[in-house]
């Protein structure tokens, strides 16, 4: 490095240390989150594949995915703003130097120089930091967290920092060429005349206060440093909103769908081996199919007495009869048409083979309601089956395009279920139809679903009608809420990533908007050479920063929950409540943000007038 850079680099010293520690803090940001992922992705997406079903694990794992974008793009948006706004307030020094004959080349080399060493420095830094960070992470997690994984692919990091380096060059290296190739008198002047016209013409015609004139005027004459500042700013708040609310939205999501495959306030009625049976393929981790277990033996079979008794229970609100199967499904290959040339086809899939439930329901009486990906059950078509998410993922290669075979018969695929039954091997076909299939004209079990003002008393019922009999009832919720505890577990787990995203997020924007401020500093001297009270610029440049991150936050926030119901997760669903605290914490640590940013403003106050004109 020459003399001369490192000379420039040491005038403006503080510049430079918010300049390098905007670009390590992205840095770091970025590589300690993305490593702080990928080292809980593996045993914690297996753990929930094991417990629940493949399908809820997809739903972590493209979470986490989605999470590692926006967190490479937030750091990479936030710190090339700040390389940005850095090499902008060089405009005046690049001016002096082509006026006193300087060279475009030699002005454009020495620029060029700073930015690589700002740039290198606090990238090296900051990835240098993020694994100090990871491997501090891991030495904690030997003292209890169970999902931590010391391997760190580094290709990846060299690959992702290379791209974070040289996007954040390019921005700096574009706003120095545009300000080499302007005219010296341009690039000395803080203000164009344009700009300056433009914002007396628009105040003119409208009737603010002293302070507001003043604040509207500082943003107009300097829109494009304005505009670039509230563009930056809403990129990171959407990235902080995604992250923060799709956390929470994806938590929430996930328990309704349990909820929804579980049902609430649900009691199993049938004998112990059955109940025992259905309760453990809900919680228990290892395949559980037995091949000795005769679930058609006559003792499991329930009459239609039992049934007529249980119906007329007060606060009964469905009656599911089921009929419980296990055997071998097998996977029939399909063939797509090409629908332009119908004598082009595509044959897909193998006669890949699984054990899996079957369950004969009819879809009028279920007291589960999955979500659903294809059509359910219709009494049109009797010979069809809903498959569970994990049997589609495993078994076939597009399970809505092919057919299965279940008891020597092949079945049409109507819909696939995201359900933990059996980990997702579960398929659901008519009752009559499973009923031929297997030569039987039994039910094995029934679910009722209950009002929950009335869930004692009804258990209570129950209990009395099977007490001569060898059949039993079991109160689903209990599962339930063991099921959405173990969610909410792993949720807050991976919701670290999102709150200290939003920490670093609120530190680095702190960074840029004092960057920011510093870039008036020329202006805070003028106004306290003619007179202004310290009080009343530090009232301006309040006011000034509100109306920015303001108008951040409209868009920021917008554009966050867009991207969370749009693109992040299929059904979204969180409570309206829990929405509101949320937005209502985004909102508070923004209002906190603007009033921080006076900070930088009371330091310069404190030096003579004098420095802070000459020194800007």
């Amino acid at each position: 490095m020459s003399s001369f850079t490192w000379k420039d680099l040491k005038r403006r010293r503080t510049q430079t240390i918010l300049t390098i520690g905007g670009v390590m803090f992205g840095a770091f940001t970025f590589t300690s989150l993305i490593l702080f992922e990928e080292s809980i992705r593996f045993q914690l997406i297996g753990q929930i594949g094991r417990e629940l079903s493949m399908g809820f694990a997809n739903v972590f794992s493209q979470f986490l995915t989605f999470t590692n974008i926006i967190i490479f793009l937030g750091s990479l948006v936030l710190s090339s703003a700040v390389v940005h706004d850095s090499m902008e307030q060089r405009r005046r020094d690049i001016g002096i130097m082509k006026s006193v004959g300087c060279l475009a080349r030699t002005v454009y080399g020495y620029f060029i120089l700073e930015i690589f060493f700002i740039v290198g420095l606090g990238t090296v830094l900051g990835v240098l930091s993020g694994i100090a960070a990871n491997h501090i992470t891991f030495t904690l997690s030997n003292f209890g967290f169970q999902y931590f994984s010391t391997q760190i692919n580094f290709l990846n990091i060299v690959f992702i920092t290379v791209i974070f380096f040289i996007s954040c060059t390019l921005i700096g290296v574009r706003s120095i060429r545009k300000t080499v190739l302007m005219n010296s008198a341009t690039a000395i002047s803080s203000l164009r005349e344009e700009d300056v016209s433009y914002s007396e013409s628009f105040l003119s015609q409208i009737n603010f206060g002293l302070s507001l004139k003043i604040v509207f005027r500082n943003i107009l004459r300097r829109r494009w440093e304005a505009l670039r500042t509230i563009i930056s700013l809403t990129f990171i708040i959407m990235f902080v909103t995604t992250l923060t609310v799709g956390g929470a939205i994806a938590n929430f999501t996930t328990q309704h769908y349990v909820s929804r495959a579980i049902g609430s306030n649900v009691l199993l009625i049938g004998h112990p081996d059955i109940i025992q049976k259905y309760t453990i393929s809900l919680t228990m981790t290892d395949n559980i199919l037995e091949e000795e277990f005769d679930l058609f033996n006559p003792k499991y079979a329930i009459t239609d007495n039992f049934i007529e008794r249980l119906s007329t229970l007060e606060g009964v609100l469905k009656l599911d009869r089921r009929l419980l199967a296990e055997t071998v499904i097998r996977e029939v290959p399909g063939v797509i048409i090409d629908p332009d040339e119908p004598d082009i086809y595509t044959t897909i899939g193998d006669h890949r083979q699984a054990n899996a439930f079957v369950v004969g329901i009819y879809p009028q009486e279920i007291v589960n309601n999955w979500v659903l990906l294809g059509d359910s059950l219709d009494e049109e078509s009797r010979s069809t089956v809903m498959i569970g998410d994990a049997l589609a993922s495993n078994t076939f290669t597009r399970a809505l395009d092919q057919k299965i075979i279940i008891f020597n018969k092949q079945l049409e695929i109507k819909g696939i279920v995201l359900d933990p039954l059996n980990k997702g091997y579960v398929t659901y076909t008519y009752l009559d139809e499973l009923q031929s299939l297997i030569g039987t004209s039994t039910i094995n079990f029934i679910f009722i679903q209950i009002e929950e003002k009335k869930l004692n008393e009804a258990i209570l019922s129950v209990q009395d009608i099977l007490k001569d009999t060898v059949f039993k009832v079991e109160e689903l919720n209990p599962i339930l809420y063991e099921r959405l505890s173990f969610l909410n577990n792993n949720w807050s787990l991976v919701q670290l990533a999102p709150f200290l995203a939003f920490i670093a997020a609120i530190v680095a924007i702190f960074n840029y908007m004092t960057l920011s401020t510093l870039h008036q500093k020329r202006t805070i001297g003028i106004m306290r050479s003619v007179g202004a009270k310290n009080n009343f610029i530090l009232k301006i440049l309040y006011l000034q920063g509100t109306i920015i991150i303001i108008l951040s936050s409209i868009f920021g926030i917008g554009l966050g929950l867009i991207m969370n119901f749009v693109l992040l997760i299929p059904s979204p669903y969180i409570p309206s409540s829990s929405l509101l605290q949320i937005l209502f914490c985004i909102v508070i640590a923004i209002a906190l943000l603007s009033i921080a940013g006076i900070f930088p403003a009371k330091r310069i106050i404190r030096f003579p007038i004098t420095e802070i004109i000459s020194n800007p």
